[in-house]
């Protein structure tokens, strides 16, 4: 795979994680919201406020974890929605910033998904999607 197919397809991965964030985020649960179609068969279809913030603590929790390889596990009790957090290989960004690979893996609404990706931290100490800024965690506690 050349340079240019590994860009696009970074800015395809980037483009659906900021679009699912955001879609989520502002809605709660994208279920219900036609224009949200691509989400309709993913995990993350069916989350609500409570599960986005179980996963983004369960981030925090995994990448500022660097003596422990363990996953991070949530669950959200009141509709069994659940996942966990892998935080691998540690590096540093370009411009300086702490980075780990993160696996992040999620069970809601009879789907099951998998996704990588490439998280910094960012002088707020939020953890951040390397190429396009999107949040994954709550404020540093």
């Amino acid at each position: 795979m050349d340079e240019g197919q590994v860009r696009a397809m970074r800015q395809q991965r980037t483009l659906l994680l900021v679009g699912t964030l955001a879609a989520l985020m502002a809605a709660g649960s994208v279920a219900g919201q036609g224009q949200y179609g691509f989400l309709r068969n993913t995990p993350t279809a069916a989350f609500n406020a409570k599960d986005w913030d179980l996963l983004r603590n369960a981030v925090r929790d995994a990448v500022e974890n660097d003596a422990s390889k363990d996953p991070v596990e949530w669950k959200n009790p009141d509709n069994g929605h659940s996942g966990k957090v892998t935080a691998a290989k540690a590096f540093e960004s370009e411009d300086g910033r702490n980075c780990r690979k993160v696996l992040i893996e999620s069970t809601a609404g009879g789907y099951s998904g998998t996704t990588k990706y490439d998280l910094c931290r960012y002088e707020d100490g939020i953890w951040r999607e390397i190429d396009s800024g999107a949040p994954f965690t709550n404020s540093a506690q």
